[in-house]
C-alpha cells in the first residue's frame, strides 16, 4: 500500500551560525505562531468534520487548503527543529494522496486518535529536547548539522506531518501512534552498553 503522505525537506548538513542565533531569538515568536495556528485549526475542525460527514466526500479545493495548512506548519516546525535554514516557507514540500471519499467512521475516530497523537507528540518532543540542544551546540561549534541528530529530528518531523495530515482530514490513512524507526537511535550511540 502506498503511503498517503510524502514530504521533502531542503536542509542539507551545512548550517548557518547567524541563522541559528536568529532562530534562537525567534523561538518564542514561532512557538506563538504555531500555537495560534493550532488553535485556529481546532476551531475550524468541527465545521470541517461536519461538512465532510454530511457530504461523505472531499472536494479538491478543501483538500488543497489542508495540504497547504500542513505544509505551512511543517515549514515552521522544520525551522524550529533546525532541519533547514530556510524560513518561513519553501523548506518543506508536502504531498498528500487525494482520495475523494471520506470514511464517516474515520471522522468519528479522529478526535480520540488525535488526543493520543497530541499526547505522544508532546512526550516525544520533550524527550527530544536534549537532542535539540546537542544539535544547537554542534552547529555552533562545527557550522554543520550532526547526521544522527538530524535523522532523529527528521523522523520526528515526519511523524508530525503524518499526524497533521490525518487530523486535518487530508488523508484517510491512520498515522502511527509514535515516530517510526526511532530504535536505531539508541543503537547508534557507541557509549551505550551493548546487549549480548
Amino acid at each position: 500500500m502506498m503511503h498517503s503522505v510524502s514530504y521533502h525537506v531542503d536542509g542539507g548538513m551545512m548550517a548557518s551560525r547567524p541563522v541559528l542565533l536568529a532562530r534562537l531569538l525567534m523561538v518564542p515568536l514561532l512557538a506563538l505562531i504555531l500555537l495560534a495556528w493550532g488553535l485556529w485549526q481546532l476551531l475550524l475542525w468541527p465545521l470541517r468534520a461536519l461538512l465532510l460527514f454530511l457530504r461523505h466526500e472531499r472536494d479538491t479545493g478543501t483538500w488543497e487548503h489542508i495540504r497547504q495548512a500542513v505544509e505551512f506548519c511543517s515549514n515552521h516546525t522544520a525551522f524550529l527543529l533546525m532541519l533547514s535554514d530556510r524560513w518561513p516557507s519553501g523548506a518543506v514540500r508536502v504531498r498528500l494522496s487525494y482520495t475523494p471519499l471520506v470514511s464517516r467512521l474515520e471522522i468519528l475516530i479522529r478526535p480520540l486518535l488525535g488526543l493520543l497523537l497530541l499526547l505522544n507528540a508532546a512526550v516525544v518532543g520533550a524527550l527530544l529536547l536534549p537532542v535539540w540542544f546537542l544539535q544547537v551546540a554542534h552547529i555552533l561549534l562545527k557550522g554543520r548539522r550532526q547526521p544522527v541528530l538530524q535523522r532523529l529530528l527528521l523522523n520526528y518531523l515526519g511523524f508530525l506531518i503524518d499526524a497533521r495530515a490525518y487530523l486535518l482530514m487530508g488523508v484517510e490513512e491512520r498515522p502511527p501512534l509514535f515516530p517510526a524507526n526511532m530504535g536505531w537511535f539508541l543503537k547508534s550511540w557507541k557509549w551505550l552498553p551493548s546487549r549480548r
